[in-house]
């Protein structure tokens, strides 16, 4: 993706970005993967930002096996970002995720959940403790 704007004092175009993802399955197992890099303007955000260097890659996995599934995940992305247009970002925020849940049909519309997730979310290099930490989930789906 591609974008330009008329902006002549910033040294990123609107937006020049880049994207893959991969999946596939076989029988009861389904995994995939992806990746996206780019740089763009953030206006977006309240204050406008520049972003360089923005990469991501998310991977997981899921298998079922009889009435439980089983999935895994994680992202990993980082960017470096400013508030001055006319030069590159050079402070670096990131985020982690990892992620794990098993469900269980418990009986024909009633479904249990078991979920984990550890999440790290870092600003200018430094811990955003709001936006990190992890955490359980214990519920259940009901349909009718």
């Amino acid at each position: 993706m591609m974008a330009e704007d008329s902006n002549t004092t910033s040294v990123n175009d609107k937006a020049n970005q880049v994207a893959i993802s991969l999946s596939a399955a076989t029988g009861n197992l389904t995994v995939g993967a992806g990746y996206g890099s780019g740089s763009s303007m953030d206006a977006n955000s309240g204050a406008s930002m520049l972003v360089d260097g923005a990469e991501v890659v998310t991977a997981g996995a899921k298998y079922v096996s009889g009435d439980m599934t089983f999935t895994i995940g994680m992202v990993s992305g980082e960017a470096k970002d400013t508030a001055t247009f006319t030069s590159a970002g050079s402070n670096t925020d990131s985020y982690n995720s990892v992620s794990a849940s098993v469900d269980y049909t418990v009986m024909s519309g009633i479904t249990a959940t078991v979920a984990y997730a550890d999440e790290d979310s870092e600003e200018e290099g430094t811990s955003v403790a709001g936006n990190s930490g992890a955490s359980w989930y214990i519920g259940a789906n009901i349909t009718f």
